[in-house]
This record gives structure tokens, sequence and C-alpha cells, in this order.
């Protein structure tokens, strides 16, 4: 026990000498010295050292002459007998205290009187016993039937100590039971034994046996509960255990009680019942920290994710939570869903919750009407949690899918949309179609109708030739006139074949067979020679990536000769003409580039090249119809052509058809 510095001893009394000293020696009644002590900070005493016993005394109490142990160590009845409290008093007021006493405890049986004086800082007790005085017969009758009582109840005592020790020794906790204010150890059962590992504590004040109880302030709670007589309780305290060797301190956890106990009326000690929890310890600790860990996972995913056991209470929810409901995580935890989602979302969820409590697994999309200003469309998983075939409860995950869901019914309004103006273009195309249908019947017919009245026309100025030329004075002014007309009748039985010409490329569906393009390319320049050789043109030729392929032999012709035909008649006259012109062949695509060098057009002229009866130079001959022609023809088959020019340079026409 902790006590305070010790004052110096009267020299009377540290060393009795002379007189005094045989005074004391030959005394018949006893004489002890004792001195107080106290512990650190605290002002009352807490028990009385032996400076000094006289012979008397020593062989009353069966003591040598300075006793090393404490009075309340020797004699621990003192304090529940008053004795103690008697010699409190006489030193705390320095007045004489008298004291008489029936002591039957700790090895002693006698009537004692006392008196106790203080000296200085000493404290003088005087007592005597007075069992060797002779005693009448009453009184020796009363004190054997007293011996005879304390007997039985010591007997009756001592079984029941028998019997709680047993508990205690079987109870699977460490239990101390501790005596007196210096609290020492009075009893110890094996699970204690085996938590301080052997350490020897019996007899000893624990603080003194147990150093480290006493620097991490265990003693002093037990002083606070010695005391004050009231229970104190400790969950999961850390104690640090010294290790030899200078080794790190090793840590224990305990939850314990100290309980104060007394014996006869009087306050005896502190009883400990101490359960070691350091394997729990560490294990909760290993679950918070995985805890932890989950809870930084889900705070950072953008999904709510909770836990609701039976009672439909939240136990756990992630910070996604804190957006919708306007609430920390903690704040909900215990609260009913009805009371977190509110009466409409947990009218929609209700059935669904049912069923995951039951143990199904069970995924729903829904809207939701949280608050009248806030509802969501979800999309959420219920998962049970199944533990020994008992479903505790359920995980929630509830992802926010209002944008999809908006998203996906804007496209849907959108394709009702594109579906109504589909069918109105459907329409629209079945009527151009039937306009273009009429139009080519009328083009047909009226090319078919006019070739008769041109032929006649023909024949009218074959005979009108006849008859004037047998007329030799206007022979000569005739002629020219005639010659002519020739001429504007054969452009326009020309135009009217240009015009048949179209109508059987819309209606012609030649099928497709395996061609040779380097063949049919020579072909063309065959038939092409004689204004190859009158323009003295350069052809270079290069279809090397696609010699063969499949396509129509008559439309992939009309296009080469058109192409390379007008290339060739729109020369400049500036420069030796030349025509270039590759074929190459990409995945499902052919694609022709007709390359030259002549007049070139400007930008307005490229968007006016394609329309029918179209002519932009009038220096040759020609009908307008040819381009419009072969667009129509690559359109039909759904292809594609289209020019780059500059003027004075040269222009390159591309075409796409599919293979």
């Amino acid at each position: 026990m902790s006590t305070a510095s010790e004052p110096m001893l009267p020299a009377d009394v540290a060393q009795p000498t002379g007189f005094l000293h045989a005074l004391l020696t030959m005394s018949l009644t006893a004489v002890a010295v004792l001195q107080p002590r106290y512990k650190t900070d605290q002002p009352d005493i807490q028990d009385f050292d032996w400076v000094y016993l006289n012979a008397a005394g020593q062989q009353m109490l069966r003591q040598p002459e300075r006793p090393a142990a404490s009075l309340l160590t020797l004699f621990p009845t003192a304090q529940a007998d008053g004795v103690f409290t008697k010699c409190c008093r006489a030193y705390e007021t320095s007045e004489l205290q008298r004291h008489q006493t029936n002591y039957q405890a700790d090895g002693l049986d006698g009537y004692f009187q006392l008196v106790a004086q203080r000296y200085e800082n000493v404290l003088i007790v005087n007592f005597t016993d007075t069992n060797d005085q002779p005693r009448s017969a009453v009184e020796q009758a009363l004190r054997e039937s007293q011996a005879r009582e304390q007997e039985a109840s010591t007997r009756q005592r001592g079984q029941l100590r028998r019997d709680v020790l047993k508990v205690f020794q079987q109870a699977p906790l460490a239990v101390l039971v501790m005596r007196g204010p210096t609290h020492i150890v009075d009893y110890i059962n094996d699970h204690a034994h085996k938590l301080i590992e052997g350490q020897q504590v019996l007899g000893q004040p624990l603080g003194e046996a147990l150093p480290d109880l006493q620097a991490q302030g265990f003693v002093a709670l037990l002083d606070q509960v010695y005391q004050s007589g009231e229970t104190q309780h400790g969950e999961e305290v850390l104690l640090l255990s010294t290790q030899p060797d200078g080794q790190p301190p090793r840590p224990y956890y305990f939850t314990f009680t100290y309980q104060a106990y007394e014996e006869e009326g009087q306050r005896a000690g502190v009883a400990l019942f101490a359960t070691e929890v350091s394997a729990q310890v560490a294990a909760r600790l290993v679950t918070e920290a995985g805890a932890k860990r989950l809870r930084l996972l889900t705070d950072a995913l953008p999904v709510l994710i909770g836990y609701v056991d039976q009672e439909r209470r939240y136990q756990f929810t992630n910070e996604a939570y804190r957006a919708w409901f306007h609430q920390a995580p903690a704040d909900l935890l215990g609260r009913h869903v009805w009371d977190v989602v509110g009466e409409k979302a947990y009218a929609t969820a209700a059935g669904y919750i049912d069923r995951a409590l039951a143990g199904e697994r069970v995924s729903f999309e829904a809207t939701m009407h949280y608050r009248p200003d806030f509802s969501r469309h979800i999309r959420t998983d219920f998962i049970p949690d199944m533990q020994n075939e008992t479903v505790k409860g359920f995980y929630s995950l509830v992802t926010d899918v209002t944008e999809q869901v908006e998203a996906r019914r804007q496209v849907e309004a959108l394709n009702q949309e594109l579906l109504a103006r589909n069918q109105a273009i459907e329409a629209s195309n079945l009527k151009l179609t039937q306009a273009n249908a009429d139009l080519d019947t009328f083009i047909y017919s009226a090319s078919h109708d006019l070739r008769m009245p041109v032929a006649n026309i023909e024949g009218l100025i074959s005979a009108l030739r006849q008859e004037l030329l047998d007329e030799p004075v206007i022979k000569r002014d005739v002629e020219h006139i005639l010659t002519m007309m020739d001429t504007a009748v054969t452009r326009f039985q020309a135009t009217i074949g240009h015009i048949t010409d179209i109508v059987h490329q819309q209606n012609s569906n030649q099928g497709r067979q395996l061609l040779d393009l380097a063949a049919l390319v020579e072909d063309v320049r065959l038939d092409l020679a004689p204004l190859l050789a009158e323009a003295q043109a350069e052809l270079l030729v290069d279809v090397t990536s696609c010699p063969t392929l499949h396509s129509s032999p008559k439309d992939v012709r009309s296009i080469v000769f058109n192409l390379l035909s007008n290339a060739l008649k729109y020369r400049s006259a500036s420069r030796p003409a030349r025509v270039q012109l590759w074929a190459t062949c990409e995945a499902s695509w052919l694609e022709l580039r007709v390359q030259d060098n002549g007049l070139g057009l400007t930008p307005e002229q490229q968007s006016k090249l394609f329309g029918l009866f179209t002519r932009l130079h009038d220096h040759v001959e020609g009908s307008g119809v040819g381009l419009y022609s072969i667009k129509r023809l690559v359109e039909n088959r759904g292809g594609s052509i289209g020019v780059e020019s500059t003027l004075d340079v040269g222009s390159t026409f591309r075409v796409r058809l599919p293979l």
C-alpha cells in the first residue's frame, strides 16, 4: 500500500532505556506502541504499523516485539469489533479512549479491556486480558454457553464459507476475496491464479502483490468501493501487464465487478469477480475494422444499401441515404422502414418486404413517392439474411433508375412520333411511286406517239427534196434549209430514243452475274476508238484491284461508256486530252473513278450537272439526258454518283455501286 513518508519516532519510544525499559518489561499489562498508516493523498488512517509490543503484550497476542504485519493484517476483526475505530479516534482527537470487548477471532479468545492515548506521532495502547482472573459460576456458565454458541456459529460460518468457496472454485471466472482497508488477499480461486500466472498473493495487500493494478488505478477503485460500499463495474477494461526483460507490456481486457461485503454488520472487505475478454475484444475490433471498411466501400457507391431486421427496422444504412432523406445514416438506425420512407412508399414496398422476411430473394422496379416533392423510380433487390435456417433480416439494394426510365419514355414517345412520320413518308412515297409510274407511262406513251409524226415529217421532207431538186433555180437555196430540217428531225428522234431508254432503265432489273471488268472496259475502248483518235487523247485504265465482280454488265457498261465519252467530248483545246479510269472493290462496294483534264465546271454548273435536258456547253452535240439517266440508274441500284471539278483544270466523277 502507498504510504506517506513516515515521521521520526520520539527518541524515548524508538529505543526505551533505563527505568522506562524496565517498567515496560516488568508490566503485567500489555503495552503496544502503534504508528498510523495513511494512503497517498488521503487524510484518513488506513491501518496501524507496530512500533513496539512489550513482553505481556507478546504473551497475550502471541506476536514478537515488533510484528511485521500491520494491525488489521494480523487482526482484521478489530475493525468490525470497534478496536480499530477507538484507536483512530484516540490518535485523531488526542483524547483518551477506552474499550471493552470479548474478542473471539483471529486466534484470540479473551475478554479485553484497553485504553489508548496519543503521544506525539504514535499511539500508546494499554490492554489486559481477564481470562486469568477468577470468574463466578454464573460468569463461567455464561462464558461456556457463549463459547458453545460461538463454536456453533463458527462451524456454521465455516461450512457456509466452504460452500461459497467451492462455488467460487468451480466458477468460470476469476474470484478474489480481500479483507480490510489494505485489501489483504484472503482467497483466490484457480481461474484467477491462472490469470496472474501463478504469482503468490495470499495474505498480501493486492496492490503490493500485483503492482500493475496499483499503478493503473484498479486499487484506487477498490478503496472507493471499500469506503463507500457502492458496487463498481468495468466493461472491457484494458490492463497492461509488465513483462520481463524489457519486453513491451502485454494487453489484457477484463470485465469485472467490485462488490463490498460485511461481517457481523461491519464492512469487512471487497470481493472481485472478473472475466478475461481479450479474445472477444480482439474479435470485436476485427469486426469493427471490417465494418469500417465495409462502410467506406458502401459509402462510395451511388446505391442505397441497407439492412432491415425482422422488426422492419434499419440496422445499417450507407451514406447514399443522406441525400434522399436529409438525415445522417446513423440517425436512421433503429427506425421503422415506414417512418423513414413514408406511408406511400412503404405501401408500395410492403408486399416485397413480407416476401423477403419469409426467405425469398426479391427483385422489382417501382415508382416510389417518398414525399410530395420527391419521387424516384427504383430498381430494388431484397436479399434475405439466413442464419441457422432462420431469416434474421434482409439486405436492401436500391438503384435510382429515374433518368433511365424517363429517357426510355422519351425514346418511346419519339419512336411513336417517328412511326407516325414514317407512315406519312411511306404514304408520300407510295404517292410518289404512283406518280413516277404514271410519269414513266406518260413518257413512254409520248415518245411512242411522237415517233409516227416525226417519221411522217421525215417522209414529207424527203418527198419535198425530190420535188424541189427538180427545179435547178431554187436548188442552191433549198438544199441548206432541207439539211437543217433533216438535222433537227434526227436530233428529235435521238431525244425520243433517250427518253425511252430512261424509262427502260427505270423498269429494267437485269440480274447480276460474274463479269470481267477489264474485258468490259476494253470493249468500251473499242467503241470509243474513233473519238479517241479524233481527240488524240490518252486513256489510262487500272482495274487490277477488282478484275472480276458480280454486277449487271449492262449497267456497268452504260456508266463507263457515258463517263468516258463525256470526258473525251468536253476536252480542253489548250492541252492534250488525258483520261484515267480506276476501279476499286471494298467490302460490298464497287467504286469507279473517271478523271480528266478537260474544261472543268464552276460550282454553279456542278449543282445543275445531273438535271434532265441540262446542257452546259453548246459547242458539242448532246441532248442533256446522258448524266441524268446515269444518275437515275445508279441511285435505282442503291448507289451514288458525285463530281469534283475545277474550271479549266478538269473533273473527277465517282460512282459507288453495291455488289
